[in-house]
């Protein structure tokens, strides 16, 4: 059914959704994927060993992995919190504010509707515009902004940092 909430667990298998869903979805697996197409509400995903792969979200998003990579598309309206403690971010557009670590990956978004806050210990992190304040921080990579109406806050221990079209201040 398309008009459900939806709680899946599993300890040792793959969760997939393959149509749209107008509902919540919360999904728990301990030792694999995690794939779901358009959701229209919340959504709070966790694995304890495999990848997170979700196309676009109406509501708020709560994504954690602990050994995969996390690639999503659209967030329309809500807020992400997206983290990884060994993998790859990818975020298409985020209509509010993000937060999202990774501890051995790269990062990497379209525009923010919100403030942005991006961390990752191992990697790049590289975002289009954002509408809100930014903060940028590697311990082993480069920083990309092509735009931000707010605060930005980048740091590297590594790398270089590119930002261009920043109408606020610049730490």
């Amino acid at each position: 059914p398309a008009k459900f909430n939806y709680k899946l667990q599993t300890t040792g298998g793959n969760i997939n959704l393959t149509n749209s869903i107008f509902g919540k979805l919360n999904a728990e697996t301990e030792g694999g994927n995690v794939n779901f197409d358009d959701i229209n509400g919340n959504v709070i995903v966790n694995t304890s060993g495999g990848n997170i792969n979700g196309e676009n979200v109406d509501g708020d998003v709560k994504l954690h992995t602990n050994g995969g990579n996390i690639s999503l598309g659209n967030v329309k309206k809500g807020k992400s919190e997206i983290e990884t403690n060994g993998g790859n971010i990818n975020i298409g557009d985020v209509a509010s504010d993000l937060k999202a670590i990774t501890n051995g990956g790269n990062i990497n978004v379209g525009n923010v509707g919100g403030s942005a806050d991006l961390l990752t210990y191992g990697g790049h992190i590289s975002i289009q515009k954002v509408s809100g304040s930014a903060k940028m921080e590697t311990y082993g990579g480069h920083l990309n902004l092509q735009g931000a109406t707010g605060k930005v806050i980048a740091k590297t221990m590594g790398g270089h940092i590119n930002l261009e079209n920043i109408s606020g201040s610049i730490e």
